[in-house]
């Protein structure tokens, strides 16, 4: 059982794979992938309800778990529980430590509370962590352009300069500044992407 949930979840048979999952937590009630497995299969198949029961259950048994936290963010996230997902970010950070990742995830949930200078620190302190990352430079760029700042682009201006070789950076720039009607600057943008 323990194997076969995963091999159904993994062939797309979510419903068997549910039901192989639940047998095997009968089985070894501290098996704590099978939460995990199930977990994620009740989200493709949209019972969020359940799923975060599934997730807690697998945090009672591993609290620092990372893949219950991380799919325990996406469930509040997509639910508009900022708080919780918040609370949830900032416990993973906690856990491991933190990450570029984790911390443009903070940043997105802090934004969404309105909390939008503790978001800005959180994706800059992502990108001090990885000058590289390019959702938290679309994020802190977004950011200083929803705020109104007509120097929005210089952080991610100055990355693209630092590390020319990485086209995502020029796309994500280009993307941005034909979300704000700067149509040339887009085309040139994703030019210097290409080359």
């Amino acid at each position: 059982q323990r194997n076969l949930g995963n091999l159904l979840k993994e062939s797309g048979r979510h419903l068997e794979a549910a039901t192989a999952l639940r047998a095997a937590i009968a089985l070894d009630p501290k098996f704590v992938e099978a939460y995990i497995n199930l977990g994620v299969v009740l989200t493709t198949l949209r019972e969020h309800g359940e799923a975060e029961k599934i997730f807690r259950r697998a945090l009672a048994l591993d609290p620092a778990n990372v893949a219950a936290l991380r799919n325990l963010i996406v469930i509040y996230s997509m639910a508009e529980r900022s708080e919780d997902a918040l609370a949830l970010v900032d416990r993973l950070i906690r856990a491991r430590g933190e990450t570029a990742d984790d911390l443009r995830d903070r940043g997105h949930m802090l934004q969404t509370l309105g909390r939008l200078d503790e978001a800005e620190q959180s994706y800059k302190r992502a990108l001090t962590l990885d000058p590289s990352h390019g959702a938290a430079h679309e994020a802190l760029a977004k950011l200083g352009w929803r705020r109104s700042n007509g120097d929005f682009l210089r952080p991610l201006t100055v990355a693209i300069d630092r590390i020319p070789d990485n086209a995502e950076l020029a796309m994500i720039k280009g993307k941005i500044l034909t979300q704000a009607g700067r149509f040339d600057e887009a085309v040139a943008a994703r030019i210097n992407a290409e080359t």
